[in-house]
């Protein structure tokens, strides 16, 4: 995976993307997605609703206050943060409401990555419909956010000290993925502007 799928923008087709991964490509995004998928999909609140005057009215059952709770993955985290960091209360009331519709969001940028990889064509090239292309942008953030909580970077310098690992540091395939999928990310986003 030394170089970056090549991404360009099709030419009279408003919005597209043009995208040639090779088949060793598309198989580590395919792996990246069933990870992400697999740890959105841990520590999901029960889908058992309590019902109360609002939900009856509007037809939605909110989820129970001590069924969402935040994550113990600190990687998860990452995807799902507080929204209030000073105030406990406040944070578990509005994760109550927004990360079983976060984690749904999420969920199913994913399905659009995994559907659209399978559909890679014989020319190991893919074209994404701009709505398409956003699905990626947000699937491959996610992912990074979780590598980075994996390899520990919080800033840029940390990134930097990671590029002089030792080649026999277990991190160091998690590192090149990050990196190229930081160079697909950043292609994309140039080919979309």
């Amino acid at each position: 995976m030394a170089d970056v799928a090549r991404v360009t923008r099709r030419r009279g087709a408003r919005g597209s993307v043009k995208l040639q991964l090779r088949e060793d490509e598309a198989w580590v995004l395919a792996k990246l997605v069933d990870g992400l998928d697999e740890l959105l999909r841990e520590g999901q609140p029960s889908d058992a609703g309590v019902e109360n005057d609002v939900s009856v009215i509007v037809g939605v059952a909110w989820p129970d206050a001590d069924s969402v709770v935040t994550p113990d993955d600190p990687a998860l985290r990452r995807l799902l943060p507080d929204a209030y960091r000073d105030d406990a209360d406040a944070a578990a009331e509005f994760r109550r409401y927004t990360d079983a519709t976060l984690r749904e969001d999420m969920l199913a940028d994913l399905a659009v990555v995994r559907e659209t990889v399978g559909a890679i064509d014989a020319h190991e090239q893919l074209t994404l419909s701009e709505t398409q292309a956003e699905s990626w942008l947000r699937a491959l953030t996610s992912g990074r956010l979780v590598m980075a909580s994996r390899l520990g970077i919080e800033r840029s310098e940390d990134d930097e000290v990671l590029e002089n690992l030792d080649p026999d540091d277990p991190r160091v395939a998690l590192h090149a993925l990050y990196r190229w999928s930081g160079a697909l990310l950043s292609d994309l986003l140039h080919a979309m502007s």
